[in-house]
């Protein structure tokens, strides 16, 4: 069974991806933050399988997030960017 850890900065996004999540797999435990910095001290005590990132956050870069996660951790990475963000998300590569 997979551990998810979800961060999106609306709670309702969070929940909606949980549910999605939730119909395509059977995940032991879903983890919902809306912050960037509780994902990272999270993501350093626990082990999660996969990380979603709901683009974009309030207190930082989404994609510095996702990249942290895949350099220092064993986890998997997905990041969702709506449209009107994408070239900005790029751009902090």
């Amino acid at each position: 069974m997979e551990r998810i850890l979800i961060v999106s900065a609306s709670e309702k996004s969070a929940k909606n991806l949980e549910c999605l999540i939730s119909k395509v797999a059977s995940p032991s435990s879903c983890t919902l933050l809306t912050s960037a910095a509780n994902a990272r001290r999270v993501l350093f005590d626990e082990y999660y399988d996969y990380l979603v990132v709901n683009s974009p956050l309030l207190d930082d870069s989404a994609m510095e997030l996702c990249l942290m996660a895949a350099s220092n951790t064993e986890t998997g990475v997905l990041l969702f960017v709506k449209e009107e963000f994408f070239d900005q998300t790029i751009s902090e590569c």
